[in-house]
């Protein structure tokens, strides 16, 4: 069935001259049949355009998480701690805002409008964390349920100023333990890559504090 639907598209494809792009989804998300689809697509007149790699934390390892992690990240998450932050759920347009700044303060894009969430989380079932400090809001995450057992970090960050706060490794903490009680198994971060270029900061971030890695390819036709 994937052969003869991958033939259809490259039929498709040449009868009507269009390019044909498509993106699996990252390998963690169905080992076996990603992994055939990856080997029907390869063997196909598709070609790779690139490979990105994906970040995910797998909640089976929380419960020994900072023995995981990286002794840097160990270290910030212990300073994290002492700072008394408040972690709870908030709603889309206070996170959106402060995602906003993060993004802004970065000079990264921010895909999706407010509007664009608000439209999403209509039809999805989606989770908004802020963390104060001080009574101020210093970092948030929005996260979508895209199946029964994986959540998807669509974004997160904090504001600029308040570095030695070390409030990402707070998050990233508070996120896992929250969808872990939850017997979500994975929490998806999403790629470090863009267009299969990595990001190595943002690589070693993921990697420092206990997320694994997988494949997600992107065929060109």
């Amino acid at each position: 069935y994937l052969e003869e639907a991958v033939k259809l598209l490259e039929n498709y494809a040449f009868e009507t001259g269009r390019l044909i792009k498509i993106s699996l989804p990252p390998s963690i998300y169905e080992p076996s049949f990603i992994s055939k689809e990856i080997g029907v697509f390869a063997r196909s007149h598709f070609k790779v355009q690139y490979v990105d790699l994906n970040y995910q934390f797998e909640t089976q390892n929380f419960s020994l998480y900072e023995e995981q992690i990286a002794r840097s990240a160990r270290k910030n998450l212990h300073n994290s701690f002492k700072q008394n932050f408040l972690f709870k759920k908030f709603d889309v347009e206070r996170v959106y805002e402060i995602i906003r700044v993060n993004r802004e303060s970065k000079g990264f894009p921010l895909r999706m409008s407010l509007q664009n969430v608000l439209d999403t989380v209509n039809v999805i079932k989606a989770d908004f964390f802020v963390l104060i400090y001080q009574n101020e809001d210093v970092a948030a995450a929005q996260v979508f349920h895209v199946s029964t057992d994986v959540v998807q970090v669509i974004y997160w960050g904090d504001v600029p100023g308040h570095a030695e706060l070390r409030a990402m490794n707070y998050l990233a903490y508070k996120v896992f333990e929250y969808y872990a009680s939850l017997k979500i198994k994975i929490v998806d971060i999403g790629p470090s890559t863009e267009n299969g270029i990595p990001n190595y900061g943002l690589c070693e971030f993921k990697e420092n504090i206990g997320c694994s890695i997988s494949l997600k390819y992107t065929f060109l036709l």
